[in-house]
């Protein structure tokens, strides 16, 4: 037997970016049923292809805005949405979706221009009221929501 991380993600509530190997790994987790919300925002973007290393990056760094995003250009950084589903947390996810639309819209970016990006990848890692072990006795929640695209750089 191998010395090595399960890649089972199927039950795990929260699975932090520094979990994955791959973007593939990445996907695999992004299948399962906690991760319901992050597929339909997904789905908002055919066109741009999930990125993990983007994820990791943005999760790690540019989500709580410590260093640049580093290997991609032409960063766009949705933190109203992230802020809007931080501030709506407890909403069905058909409300936080039809949000999600509305605020990309108002950023300049509409079903049709989403439809047509090119060059872009997307990063999105959504953990969306779990609960955890460590929020059991506080019956407490846990939340996080990062989306933005940008560019691999040449």
């Amino acid at each position: 037997m191998a010395k090595g991380r399960s890649k089972n993600y199927h039950g795990n509530v929260v699975v932090y970016p520094s979990d994955f190997d791959n973007t593939s790994d990445y996907l695999n987790y992004v299948k399962d049923n906690n991760q319901k919300l992050a597929r339909e925002i997904i789905k908002l973007f055919p066109n741009t292809p999930v990125d993990y290393q983007l994820s990791y990056y943005a999760v790690e760094n540019y989500g709580i805005e410590r260093d640049p995003v580093k290997g991609y250009t032409d960063i766009v950084s949705f933190k109203p949405i992230a802020n809007y589903l931080m501030n709506h947390r407890n909403e069905s996810n058909a409300k936080k979706l039809a949000g999600v639309k509305k605020l990309l819209a108002k950023a300049g970016y509409p079903a049709g221009k989403r439809a047509k990006l090119s060059g872009y990848h997307l990063e999105i890692y959504i953990v969306n009221n779990v609960k955890t072990s460590q929020s059991v006795t506080d019956h407490s929640k846990l939340n996080w929501y990062g989306l933005i695209i940008g560019k691999p750089a040449s």
